[in-house]
């Protein structure tokens, strides 16, 4: 039996598969390949195929894996093809493992995140690179959001946060980016704390940094992505990004929001609100759609600072959002983790139905919400 790091980043076959088929291996030179990478949705259909026919994934390993998925024509044929990669998936490894460490986990192995085959299901990323303590992944925390650009109050408030939820003994959780969430991480992690980053790029080099690998060292920080570990940042991925996170949390805390957001006054910009106000809003579209019994929808409280309140705050608490009454004290934190926050909602038409979005029972927190004074 392998022991320490080596069996952490031994990769199951299943996970090999699921790299053949998923991944780019990069836009050029030596890990280049011309055949385009499968979607989620084709993923999906070949994994459902395979396991219709009595395979897993890894079974396309071996010649009646294989054999199997050319039945499914031209995607099979396409499946084939990405699965001649290997030589260039092996040597990308050992590129990743010996540089930094990196592993690579699916939803077939034993240590994927559970929490999110059960709230995404099929949704789920096929894919988790990580680098860390991947035991983390099996705990849900609680998220933090906010600028990259915060004022001094914001900054305050967040560093406040991830003090507290250390002292808490509950994880933070956020996209690890500049600003809040990195502000709120490290010091929740001097405080103590663990912390989990859902990164978009840049977590193949994330070694480098020492004061990340003395926190990785202890076992209290993981660092995950469900991307290509290797590009640089693209935007586009950050909406993807900020469903993973509040997937693994047990509801959202949301310290401001950028110049974009604050801007907001009609129909037109909304749309270039800033990424934590839009990220708030999918996941308070996704509460009202997981009480339809929509799959793949699932619902956590999101909370909003009370000091950063305007129009734009006031249109998330239309949406189901609510206030932090008071500041992150011992009190404020166990109603938290217990499932009972304390909030300052107008006991108006829609309250019933507020109260109906933030009963957490599907996650395993128990008791209801208790809203108003």
């Amino acid at each position: 039996m392998k022991e320490g790091s080596e069996a952490h980043n031994e990769v199951s076959r299943d996970a090999m598969v699921a790299l053949l088929l998923k991944v780019p291996f990069g836009s050029g030179g030596e890990f280049s390949y011309s055949v385009e990478p499968l979607g989620l949705r084709e993923f999906n259909l070949v994994e459902a195929f395979l396991l219709k026919n009595g395979c897993q994934l890894g079974d396309l390993l071996d010649e009646r894996g294989g054999g199997i998925v050319r039945e499914m024509g031209g995607l099979g044929v396409r499946v084939i093809r990405l699965m001649d990669r290997m030589v260039l998936l092996e040597r990308l490894l050992r590129r990743w493992q010996d540089g930094c460490g990196l592993w690579v986990r699916t939803r077939t192995d034993d240590c994927y995140p559970q929490i999110l085959l059960s709230r995404l299901g099929l949704s789920s990323p096929p894919v988790i690179y990580g680098v860390g303590n991947q035991d983390l992944m099996q705990e849900i925390g609680v998220a933090i959001s906010g600028p990259r650009h915060a004022d001094a109050e914001t900054t305050s408030f967040a560093c406040h946060t991830g003090e507290a939820w250390a002292k808490a003994g509950v994880p933070l959780v956020s996209g690890f980016a500049k600003g809040v969430d990195h502000d709120a991480t490290m010091t929740a992690l001097v405080a103590g704390g663990r912390a989990c980053g859902v990164v978009t790029h840049g977590l193949v080099s994330i070694h480098k940094d020492l004061a990340l690998s003395r926190f990785m060292k202890e076992n209290r920080l993981l660092l995950i992505t469900p991307f290509n570990p290797e590009p640089g940042f693209n935007k586009g991925l950050l909406m993807a990004r900020n469903l993973i996170i509040y997937a693994l949390s047990h509801c959202a805390v949301i310290a401001g929001f950028g110049e974009n957001a604050l801007r907001f006054s009609n129909e037109r910009t909304r749309t270039r609100a800033s990424g934590t106000w839009q990220g708030a809003k999918a996941q308070l579209d996704r509460n009202k759609k997981s009480v339809l019994g929509i799959p793949g929808k699932f619902s956590i409280p999101v909370y909003l600072r009370k000091a950063v309140g305007n129009g734009l705050m006031d249109e998330l608490v239309r949406e189901g959002a609510m206030y932090l009454r008071d500041d992150m004290s011992s009190s404020l934190i166990r109603r938290l983790v217990e499932g009972r926050m304390v909030t300052e909602i107008r006991r108006d038409s829609n309250f019933e139905m507020l109260k109906k979005l933030h009963v957490p029972a599907c996650y395993g927190v128990q008791g209801a919400l208790d809203f108003g004074h």
